[in-house]
């Protein structure tokens, strides 16, 4: 009786092993799909670590051109505002050179009634 107490003891204790041997081969399998996933997403990681890099120098690289024409407005702004006192002061001696020119005429036409014939 003994006997058949222990073997029946073994074959429990032997379909258990089998049971925790099935379900380490399912742990191991899930674990080497979860080390798979981890790669791809380490690779994905460096992936986009690389292109926030790259997307960091170009926002330098357009901040420093940001900042250049930032001077070239400016120097564009200056030279706008020289233009249009320019254009004033021309303006005023076109309004003067105009005055005159009336005057010269009115000069010429009177010189020209006083010594026209009779």
């Amino acid at each position: 009786m003994l006997f058949v107490q222990v073997v029946m003891g073994f074959e429990v204790l032997s379909e258990q092993a089998e049971v925790l041997s099935e379900q380490v081969e399912e742990l191991s399998e899930q674990a080497e799909v979860l080390s798979a996933q981890v790669e791809e997403l380490s690779g994905q990681a460096e992936e986009l670590s690389g292109q926030v890099e790259e997307l960091s120098e170009q926002v330098g690289e357009l901040s420093e051109q940001a900042e250049e024409l930032s001077g070239q407005v400016e120097e564009s702004s200056e030279q706008a505002g020289e233009l249009s006192e320019q254009v004033g002061e021309l303006s005023e001696q076109a309004e003067v050179l105009s005055a005159q020119v009336k005057y010269a005429l009115a000069g010429v036409e009177s010189e020209s009634a006083r010594n026209a014939p009779p």
